[in-house]
């Protein structure tokens, strides 16, 4: 996906290959029917991986995985953000059915611009830093936010002022709801005179603290998107700093931004997204707030559970969902049964695989049906794909 926010390296040197001069946003690797994987020439009649496991969904995905959702139920990226994206959250299921079937009676074409709900399903996110990687997520408690306008924001117009005095005064869920509806709605006059306040005040050399930390990305917030009120309402969230081998689960309901960096994106199928700034894509406030969580939120950060086996390790990252499960393996050789779907990719060294006539190398990608004997050998370290089913 060539986006005009992503890098123009970062996927070209994971795959090993020479860049080709322009934004390599994200890599898709799944079933999704806006970007289906392509198959390797001479492998199958099918021309992507939807289409093949269409053919044969019980083979192909297990019974259990065929009987519960008829498709690869998850979604795997590669993201490379060399620009922020935009304010975003996702829905739940029942809002995402509500809002499929809504859209659905309205009319409104599936690819139209100002459709909300592409499917009826939720999708909540985990993202794998690969590289240091930075992101806004979730309300930050009212009183620091309160503190970042008052030190980055100190006087602008009576509008924004008033609008700020009701914060103050109204610190929980229901006054943060008001803030971040108000500073969305704000006139442009008065959100380019907050801006520009904004700008002066985050290079000064009197800052301090979390004011000091922030400053830098709302530079380049208010660079990439001039007279955006996402611009402003990013005060409200948490920044958060991801290293290498650092994860973040995103829950449906929760506003967030990634603002830079190379990770692993995974994801359950589905592609609604709820957008409320730093974008020129189609923003329906209403229906963000509708699915938003506005109590504060404590980002959902792991480090990840290494489990040791005879020939290497395998770091996992578990989330409370059903469709997805995304793990590390570093090994020298590794012997195992798929119970069902994964898909594999390798990010150094190069796996040779049972059954395969040449070994798998780095940038490379294999979808495994469910109940394959595997022998692998290294030595390799690959991001593992899969389906968490309740077996030994």
């Amino acid at each position: 996906m060539n986006y005009d926010w992503g890098s123009t390296s970062a996927i070209a040197e994971l795959q090993g290959r020479v860049s080709k001069g322009q934004p390599e946003a994200e890599l898709w690797m799944g079933t999704h029917r806006r970007a289906p994987s392509p198959l390797e020439q001479g492998l199958s009649e099918a021309s992507d991986l939807r289409a093949l496991i269409a053919s044969d969904p019980v083979r192909l995905l297990g019974d259990e995985v065929a009987r519960r959702f008829g498709d690869l139920p998850f979604l795997l990226k590669v993201l490379a953000a060399d620009r922020p994206l935009s304010l975003q959250a996702h829905p739940t299921v029942e809002q995402a059915r509500l809002g499929f079937e809504r859209e659905e009676r309205a009319g409104i074409e599936v690819d139209a611009p100002t459709r909300n709900y592409k499917d009826n399903h939720h999708k909540p996110e985990l993202i794998l830093a690969l590289s240091d990687f930075w992101a806004l997520s979730g309300f930050r408690p009212p009183e620091e936010s309160l503190e970042l306008f008052r030190v980055l924001i100190p006087g602008a117009t009576r509008t924004f002022a008033e609008l700020l005095l009701t914060f103050e005064r109204k610190q929980n869920g229901a006054g943060i709801e008001g803030f971040f509806r108000g500073l969305l709605a704000l006139p442009l006059e008065d959100r380019r005179v907050a801006l520009f306040i904004l700008k002066r005040e985050a290079c000064c050399d009197s800052l301090r603290g979390e004011a000091l930390r922030v400053a830098p990305w709302v530079l380049k917030l208010a660079q990439s998107y001039p007279d955006d009120s996402g611009v402003l309402a990013s005060l409200l969230l948490n920044l958060v700093q991801l290293r290498p081998g650092k994860a973040m689960y995103l829950p449906a309901g929760n506003l967030h931004a990634y603002l830079s960096g190379l990770g692993l994106e995974i994801m359950a199928s589905s592609d609604n997204v709820m957008r409320g700034g730093l974008t020129s894509k189609h923003i329906d406030t209403e229906e963000l707030c509708s699915i938003l969580h506005f109590e504060p939120l404590v980002p959902l950060l792991q480090g990840g559970s290494v489990q040791v086996f005879n020939e290497g390790q395998c770091t996992s990252y578990p989330c409370p969902v059903q469709e997805f499960d995304l793990s590390i393996v570093e090994a020298n050789r590794w012997e195992l049964r798929t119970e069902g779907p994964e898909i594999w990719l390798v990010l150094e060294g190069e796996a040779t695989l049972s059954g395969l006539d040449a070994p798998l190398i780095r940038g490379e990608q294999i979808f495994i049906s469910a109940g394959t004997p595997l022998k692998c050998e290294g030595p390799v370290r690959l991001a593992r794909a899969r389906v968490p089913l309740d077996v030994p």
